[in-house]
């Protein structure tokens, strides 16, 4: 089993974060956090950075993609995974939320426990590369 990974979880909708927290009940390793904004996530990720953040695209405070932008541009080195029940399969979508730099899309239809692990697990891989990658270009 991996480290402990560190999860903050922001989705609104109570149901849902139920079906999340029963999806992640098979890892012990991960260390979870909720809140339902990303006013709230902020104030998390400025107490503790999580390794991780799973956005749901429809909050109170924000609609659609502009989370993962607003969410990126004040936490560029933390590690977003969209997560969404609109559109799940759509990739233009995904496409546009990688672009805005999310590290991977998940359709809520698709919350099994070991594909939602897996794509956490990837997600903190890819941006610690990414930031790994652009020190070695900002050195050279």
């Amino acid at each position: 089993m991996p480290d402990k990974l560190s999860l903050l979880i922001i989705e609104d909708n109570a149901a849902e974060r139920a079906l999340i927290d029963v999806a992640l009940d098979d890892f012990p390793s991960v260390d979870r956090r909720m809140v339902s904004s990303l006013c709230e996530a902020q104030r998390e990720i400025d107490a503790r950075p999580p390794d991780v953040a799973l956005l749901d695209l429809e909050l109170p405070d924000a609609r659609g993609l502009e989370g993962v932008g607003w969410l990126q541009r004040r936490n560029p080195d933390l590690p977003i995974v969209v997560l969404s029940g609109f559109g799940a399969d759509d990739l233009l979508v995904a496409s546009e939320a990688v672009g805005l730099g999310a590290q991977d899309f998940l359709g809520k239809s698709r919350l099994a426990g070991s594909e939602l692990m897996r794509t956490l697990q990837l997600a903190k891989m890819r941006k610690q590369r990414e930031i790994h990658s652009l020190s070695t270009a900002l050195r050279d």
